[in-house]
């Protein structure tokens, strides 16, 4: 047995514990040690996550974990909206909708954004740019309606989706938004929001099954009926974005716990964002892009612009830095997550 590796001074037991509480199959033993069988639950982690599965549980992978840092390494809090914060914003926004909130729903709706699109708010999490699982699609219709107001935008990401011959890779994006309220406000005005407000799903499989029956996600078995959750591939995309669901929700005590922040104004400082190159995007698939009607109105002319923005298309001018230091940024995965899964045909 080696010594957990880490990036940073953690202990290797609470790391163990935490796995284990989101479901690492087979279960681990707490021994702070670092094996086959807690590497190979790290690498499973990161890959659901939209990490890179290196095995190494460096700030990313804590930040996703739920982890707090040691006094050497202390989270930068004042990049991130907190999960209590977050909830905050989603229980505001479902009661100006005329709902009444429920905590199993909240813990489904949280568990989409943090396990199923490994939108896990947080300076060295996915909303720093490794999620290469949700597509947050952005059509030109929806563009226009921010265009030109403060705040809005689009953080370009890796995706992919399923063929006949494996899964292909493609530039999608994420909305960014003023901030969070605003970011769960839009969310839950799309219809994927709208259903799940009315048919008030209770346990994830069910949550799943909506969201794949109206197109949201596709999964990663290449479906010959698209859409139908009957079929065996169908069966098993559904599972998969329910198991995830399922790791990610939220904890009784994140559901307790009050929000440290004002969600009508909080959002993520664009600094935490990783490059582009980290994040896996390739000047081919931003060339297949440009291909795209949709994304060549997006889209800078040149990949080295691309890289030079981050990935990040502003369609009105970006929030400065507030007098508390905290830039507006990204909303949409871990400020807030805007996930548009139409397929774009390209």
């Amino acid at each position: 047995m080696k010594p957990m590796r880490f990036g940073a001074d953690f202990d290797a037991a609470v790391v163990q514990t935490r796995l284990n509480a989101l479901g690492a199959s087979p279960s681990l033993v707490v021994d702070g040690l670092f094996g086959p069988k807690s590497t190979a639950a790290v690498v499973a982690f990161q890959r659901s996550h939209g990490l890179v599965p290196d095995g190494i549980v460096g700030p990313a992978t804590l930040a996703a974990l739920g982890i707090a840092g040691s006094a050497s390494h202390p989270p930068d809090s004042s990049k991130h909206v907190s999960i209590p914060t977050l909830l905050a914003a989603f229980r505001q926004a479902i009661q100006e909708r005329g709902y009444a909130p429920n905590d199993t729903l909240l813990s489904l709706m949280l568990g989409q954004l943090r396990g199923a699109e490994g939108a896990y708010p947080g300076a060295g999490g996915t909303l720093g740019g490794t999620n290469n699982i949700g597509a947050a699609q952005v059509t030109p219709s929806l563009a226009s309606l921010k265009k030109g107001i403060q705040g809005w935008g689009a953080f370009a990401h890796k995706d992919t989706t399923p063929t006949p011959s494996g899964p292909q890779p493609y530039l999608g994006f994420y909305w960014i938004a003023p901030s969070a309220l605003e970011a769960v406000r839009y969310w839950l005005d799309q219809w994927w929001g709208r259903n799940l407000l009315t048919q008030n799903p209770q346990d994830a499989t069910t949550y799943a099954s909506i969201l794949y029956q109206g197109g949201y996600f596709e999964g990663n078995h290449y479906n010959p009926s698209p859409r139908d959750p009957s079929t065996p591939e169908g069966q098993q995309n559904v599972q998969d974005y329910a198991g995830a669901i399922a790791r990610g929700r939220a904890s009784a005590a994140e559901l307790a716990a009050p929000p440290d922040g004002d969600p009508s104004k909080l959002t993520v400082d664009p600094s935490v964002f990783k490059s582009v190159q980290e994040r896996g995007i390739t000047p081919s698939m931003f060339a297949n892009a440009k291909t795209s009607s949709v994304w060549a109105s997006l889209l800078p002319a040149s990949f080295d612009d691309f890289v030079r923005a981050k990935g990040v298309v502003w369609y009105g001018p970006a929030v400065g830095v507030a007098a508390g230091g905290t830039a507006a940024l990204l909303l949409l995965a871990g400020g807030v997550l805007f996930l548009f899964r139409k397929r774009l045909g390209f």
